[in-house]
């Protein structure tokens, strides 16, 4: 069985930990089991399945978003990351209340999430 390389976090792009968690007892019968976890080591993503194999399908598994969604998402983070520098400036020095922000977010998210339901996604 080949050795499956997982991919980097999502968020920082560390290189994931995995392995066995601790053993637990089922409450209802007392067996014993052990669940299997892949997580980022500086707790930016966690995944927890019933086995190591599962768990490391799952984390990378990683959403597709090509076309309309990445461009969205590319729009949303854009609109982000000119709140960091000064939140009341926007663009070319355009002056906006907390209420413009809020709604400029709102439409963003919305546009957003119509985006990843048509995709398929979340």
């Amino acid at each position: 069985m080949a050795k499956e390389k997982l991919k980097p976090c999502p968020f920082c792009g560390s290189h994931p930990v995995h392995g066995l968690m601790k053993v637990e007892y089922c409450q209802l019968h007392g067996e014993p089991f052990q669940r299997a976890r892949v997580n980022c080591p500086h707790g930016h993503a966690e995944i927890i399945c019933s086995s190591l194999a599962e768990a490391k399908e799952k984390w990378n598994r990683r959403p597709a978003y090509p076309g309309e969604t990445g461009v969205a998402l590319n729009k949303a983070v854009a609109f982000i990351e000119s709140l960091t520098d000064d939140p009341l400036l926007m663009g070319e020095d355009i002056e906006m209340t907390l209420d413009d922000v809020q709604n400029h977010a709102r439409i963003e998210l919305a546009s957003l999430r119509t985006l990843m339901k048509q995709e398929g996604g979340e």
